[in-house]
């Protein structure tokens, strides 16, 4: 819709919105990537907490060191859990922007569309006058002929 109005400073700042609005929607892309990996270490933390677990019968080392892993482990799955975090609240901002972009272009291209509406109907307009202009002359000139005729 913008290109047909291309010469216009309005469309060309409606191309460079359109093209802010890309760019947010690739960064958004990156952004939910980079959640779902932030999940899927928390969920491979705890599946590994899980899978250390303190057995009867162990020496008084190797608890301890089962022991030591095991809260290792849980503070680096807080630390990933707040990591998480920080990247879903960064993807809610990120899309937030989105959609102000999008409203942003959508308003130009109305703004845009209304433009090319009222120039068509002006040269619509412009072209009746001319075509009631050369209506009027061939009316006339049709009537001077008809009274040289006579």
């Amino acid at each position: 819709m913008a290109r047909g109005l291309k010469g216009s400073g309005l469309a060309k700042f409606r191309d460079m919105n359109q093209d802010q609005l890309e760019r947010l929607s690739q960064q958004l892309q990156k952004q939910q990537t980079q959640s779902d990996l932030h999940q899927n270490h928390a969920n491979q933390l705890m599946d590994i907490y899980d899978s250390v677990q303190v057995s009867d019968g162990e020496s008084a080392m190797a608890w301890r060191n089962r022991d030591q892993l095991r809260s290792n482990l849980q503070h680096l799955q807080s630390l990933q859990m707040q990591q998480m975090a920080l990247s879903k609240a960064e993807h809610r901002r990120i899309q937030q922007h989105v959609l102000n972009q999008n409203v942003r272009v959508k308003s130009l291209d109305t703004v845009l569309e209304k433009r090319r509406k009222t120039a068509l109907q002006k040269e619509r307009r412009i072209e009746q006058a001319m075509n009631d202009e050369i209506g009027a002359q061939r009316h006339t000139i049709n009537k001077l002929n008809a009274q040289v005729l006579r």
